[in-house]
């Protein structure tokens, strides 16, 4: 599935995770993986709450990082494309 600004993202329910500094390691029980965050990606999924546009993801990374709308716009769709496959998580419009 594409991913573009308007999609929406919500967490796999699934997934447990833990905060570790400015870091976040999770893990899916269903696949046995584990995963380590960087703080960019913690900072993402910790907004994950409940299901957020990529729009107010992106709007949120600006506010905090030195970032522009296409370069934090490709980067967010390419790691939440990542975590799509891995079904961290699940992306609708």
């Amino acid at each position: 599935m594409a991913i573009n600004l308007t999609s929406v993202i919500t967490k796999n329910a699934a997934i447990i995770s833990s905060k570790m500094d400015d870091e976040v390691v999770m893990m899916s029980i269903e696949k046995g993986n584990y995963y380590g965050l960087n703080p960019v990606a913690a900072e993402i999924w910790e907004m994950l709450t409940g299901p957020l546009s990529v729009q107010t993801i992106c709007d949120r990374l600006m506010e905090d990082f030195d970032v522009d709308t296409d370069q934090c716009l490709a980067e967010v769709v390419a790691y939440l494309a990542k975590l799509g496959s891995e079904g961290l998580i699940t992306v609708s419009e």
